[in-house]
């Protein structure tokens, strides 16, 4: 499926053929085939590009999570928690969104085992526990560690802001 998608360096001419075969993938595809289609058409769509998909995002993430993809099932855990996805609000579950974030850090997503260290450290939806939280911390900054030394020491930094700088342009009572 992907060499479909990569077929061609000009991906704004291809992209409405690629979105059309990942639907028909998912309408044809069964087991792991379905569920590579339902992921890959769902990275197509969220990378912004200004094409419509028949299967809304919301549809999707649900069918990624649901066939046990680690990403899909972090974010659909976010979304449940908070009850917001993609500037839409969609029904929150704590008790569904706790078992999705703790089956996909289980299944190896670094996000979500941040996110399960969160919530045993914070006591949200489960009773604090620091012991408990500390394999999902530690197992997100082995993951890290990792990255970084694959990457030869190079970490991707964000542009730094300080609260200072903003103050000195705000308005003081």
């Amino acid at each position: 499926l992907k060499s479909y998608r990569s077929g061609s360096n000009n991906l704004e001419r291809n992209l409405p053929r690629s979105i059309h075969f990942y639907q028909y993938a998912i309408e044809k595809a069964k087991g792991k085939a379905l569920t590579q289609a339902v992921t890959e058409l769902l990275n197509l769509l969220d990378e912004g590009h200004p094409v419509q998909s028949k299967y809304s995002k919301w549809d999707l993430l649900l069918a990624s999570a649901t066939r046990g993809n680690e990403t899909a099932q972090h974010k659909l855990a976010s979304a449940l928690a908070v009850g917001i996805y993609e500037n839409s609000l969609v029904p929150m579950d704590i008790t569904r969104s706790l078992l999705l974030e703790y089956v996909a850090a289980l299944s190896g997503s670094p996000e979500a085992s941040l996110g399960m260290g969160y919530r045993y450290a914070n006591g949200i939806g489960l009773a604090q526990s620091c012991e408990k939280a500390l394999p999902f911390y530690e197992y997100a900054a082995n993951i890290a560690v990792d990255y970084i030394e694959e990457s030869n020491g190079f970490v991707p930094v964000p542009d730094k802001t300080r609260l200072s700088d903003s103050l000195e342009h705000s308005f003081r009572l």
